[in-house]
C-alpha cells in the first residue's frame, strides 16, 4: 500500500514537472533590478498562466511570495513580464517559474 502511494505520488510530481518543461519556451531571466523590485522575463510555446514564487535565501523557514499571475498569447509570442515586488535590498533570492 505505500509502495503504491509513493509511487503515485512520485509520477504525479514527475508528470507536473514534465509538462511544466514541454510548455517552456524560454526563461525564465532577469530583467531590471531596483532596490525593492525585481523583474523575471520567461516564454511559453503556448498559451499558459505562469507565475514566479520566490522567497529568500539562507532562513530556516522563509515567508514564500509570489508575482501576479500572466497569461501568455500569441500577440505578444507567449511573453511575460513578472514582478517581483516584495524583495528587500542585501537579500538573496531563490524563485521557481510555476506555469498553469
Amino acid at each position: 500500500m505505500k509502495k503504491t502511494l509513493l509511487f503515485n505520488l512520485l509520477l504525479f510530481f514527475s508528470t507536473l514537472t514534465f509538462s511544466q518543461k514541454t510548455l517552456l519556451e524560454s526563461g525564465p531571466m532577469v530583467g531590471y533590478s531596483e532596490m525593492r523590485e525585481v523583474q523575471l522575463w520567461t516564454q511559453t510555446k503556448l498559451a499558459a498562466n505562469v507565475q514566479v514564487a520566490y522567497w529568500e535565501q539562507n532562513i530556516e523557514n522563509p515567508d514564500t511570495f509570489k508575482t501576479e499571475k500572466v497569461l501568455t498569447n500569441k500577440k505578444t509570442a507567449y511573453t511575460a513580464k513578472l514582478l517581483a515586488d516584495e524583495v528587500l535590498p542585501d537579500k538573496f533570492y531563490f524563485y521557481q517559474l510555476l506555469i498553469n
